[in-house]
């Protein structure tokens, strides 16, 4: 019997230590739009992991996008950078574009006060949006 209660206390001490990893996992939530796009960006970071995603909308129509040659874009933190270039043309087949990056060991500790800044190009028109804390 006392070998059972050994037992039974061990396992119960392992699921909770295996439970509480995920207690240190954080995500931040910006979002922000102006006449031409939907912008979220989140960062989730859970212990040393690091994962960042911004998705950008097209508020008008396909064609109006199939018009252009090249998108580019690029995000700024407090912390943290990135940026792409996405060939349009008559190829493009949506209004949605996302940037997604993970890593460990790379964890930036954001934090809520952060802000971001979004900068959107068509060919040569640009625009900038800063986007501000929707969730924390």
């Amino acid at each position: 019997m006392r070998k059972t209660k050994i037992i039974l206390i061990l396992f119960l001490l392992i699921i909770t230590g295996c439970s509480s990893q995920n207690n240190n996992k954080k995500e931040y939530k910006y979002e922000g739009k102006n006449s031409n796009w939907q912008v979220q960006f989140t960062e989730s970071l859970n212990g040393i992991k690091d994962e960042r995603a911004l998705t950008f909308t097209y508020k008008g129509d396909l064609s109006d996008l199939k018009a252009h040659k090249n998108l580019k874009y690029s995000y700024k933190t407090n912390t943290n950078h990135g940026s792409g270039d996405i060939d349009l043309g008559d190829s493009v087949n949506t209004k949605t574009f996302e940037h997604k990056v993970s890593g460990e060991g790379q964890s930036t500790n954001i934090i809520e006060s952060d802000s971001v800044t979004v900068n959107i190009s068509l060919d040569e028109n640009s625009e900038t949006i800063d986007l501000k804390i929707f969730t924390f």
